[in-house]
């Protein structure tokens, strides 16, 4: 099914978001980590045909968040396609640059077809969970070691009372310049939980309700007080953003917001 000795290189399934009778639209990579937005297009007598787009994380991340259609992706790419076909013995696979004017958009994914699911098949290093985006002036290494670890603190405690056992967030990646820091957990279902629990304790109406909610939640209040007060000191403007539409809206940390 994937294309062995190709100019694409070596290939491997990230995620899975469509299954019949074998994966039929993924993401896979390279052996050099060049990402590809991946759709079934044909079956023929001695080979299927397949489309591979190469795709950088931002896109997929859009994809993933329902942001952007499966077919408006393939529309505008960012690069050239590659027509590949995977043949059965003797027929060998072959993988061939196309230009975006000379496509064939009935290749494409239908219109309003979007991804509704994902199979993570890769190695768990690439299991994030969601994204926190960090802005505001100059930010140092320094400060930004300093959020990643109240971040920790407050999410751990958090899912420490979810589970009713220790818990860890690992941040795995962090991209210089822009900030953006890729956490993932022992239980990514666990921290999706407590994104949304620290979501509602942000919004609570008043000091009365969130004093309310800290109790029966469990919560430790200085932990979030403590994260909350990095944000202010360190002059940081916060977004963190689930990974997949399913697993709740973007909750955004404008200083603005946590000094109310």
């Amino acid at each position: 099914m994937l294309p062995i000795n190709t100019v694409l290189g070596e290939i491997e399934i990230v995620e899975i978001y469509e299954y019949l009778d074998g994966p039929r639209l993924f993401a896979a990579k390279n052996n050099i980590g060049t990402m590809y937005l991946v759709f079934w297009f044909d079956e023929e007598d001695d080979a299927t045909g397949w489309l591979y787009l190469p795709i950088s994380e931002e896109k997929l991340s859009k994809l993933r968040r329902k942001v952007i259609s499966l077919n408006t992706a393939f529309k505008s790419p960012e690069t050239n396609y590659y027509l590949v076909y995977t043949g059965i013995p003797p027929r060998e696979d072959c993988a061939e640059a196309v230009d975006i004017n000379k496509i064939d958009i009935g290749f494409f994914p239908p219109e309003d077809y979007y991804i509704e699911y994902a199979d993570v098949v890769a190695e768990k290093t690439y299991e994030w969970v969601f994204e926190a985006i960090l802005n505001g002036g100059k930010l140092s290494a320094e400060k930004v070691a300093q959020f990643i670890g109240r971040f920790r603190e407050t999410f751990e405690d958090i899912m420490d009372v979810i589970s009713g056992k220790n818990s860890q967030l690992y941040p795995q990646s962090a991209v210089p310049g822009s900030f953006k820091i890729k956490f993932s957990a022992d239980n990514n279902g666990d921290a999706i939980e407590a994104l949304e629990i620290i979501q509602q304790l942000i919004h609570s109406d008043s000091e009365e309700d969130l004093q309310d909610r800290l109790v029966r939640q469990k919560i430790n209040s200085y932990s979030l007080k403590d994260f909350l007060s990095s944000i202010v000191s360190n002059n940081i403007n916060v977004k963190v953003i689930p990974k997949f539409a399913s697993d709740g809206d973007e909750i955004e940390l404008p200083i603005e917001c946590v000094k109310q």
